[in-house]
């Protein structure tokens, strides 16, 4: 859900629309891997609408084409989360991605 965005109200998380669409990027990948490429998305979550629509595109956007740099008008999130690049890499390995 788009709910994990810094700005929305309800979710309380820090990430931004650029985070969204590495995540975006990330399931597109292990797709790839196991599944052909195909991936269903579903919209839920996301109340703050300026950001739900940008989110939206980006994803859109590197679907079409991944290596595309997210469209994140809002800017980064100023507030510093846990590194989660080990978590990042587990999966990547996990799926056999490198």
């Amino acid at each position: 859900g788009y709910d994990a965005h810094r700005l929305d109200p309800l979710g309380g998380l820090a990430l931004s629309i650029s985070g969204l669409a590495d995540l975006v990027r990330l399931a597109a990948e292990i797709a790839d891997r196991h599944a052909a490429g195909r991936l269903v998305l579903s919209l839920e979550g996301g109340y703050h609408t300026d950001v739900l629509a940008h989110a939206v595109a980006s994803s859109l956007r590197v679907l079409l084409d991944p290596s595309t740099e997210a469209d994140d008008p809002f800017g980064p999130s100023r507030k510093v989360g846990p590194d989660l690049t080990h978590l990042t890499e587990h999966i990547r390995s996990m799926h056999g991605l490198g």
